[in-house]
């Protein structure tokens, strides 16, 4: 039980978070978070009024958006685990 106890106080005291993982070995990740930040930079400096302004709302809009459907989707991975570990532990066949 120790290895379950010292996991949950991993996750409880942050010391195990998904946002801190890297993509670097993936190259085409890579390649694509380069286009989308030369693509911003881009936009942020050539926009004006509305436009700026509309462009900063999607990003907001988009960002929170993302981070719940990730939220969402971790949560669920759980629950998927959890019932697994059910399953596995109440049906000893």
């Amino acid at each position: 039980m120790e290895v379950i106890k010292t996991i949950i106080d991993e996750l409880f005291y942050d010391n195990i978070s998904v946002q801190n993982l890297t993509m670097s070995n993936n190259k085409e990740f890579k390649k694509q978070m380069q286009v989308l930040c030369d693509c911003e930079k881009n936009l942020v400096k050539n926009l004006t009024g509305k436009n700026a302004e509309n462009f900063r709302k999607f990003s907001e809009s988009w960002n929170y958006v993302n981070a719940e459907t990730n939220r969402e989707y971790f949560s669920f991975g759980f629950k998927i685990g959890a019932k697994l570990i059910m399953d596995i532990l109440l049906n000893n066949d």
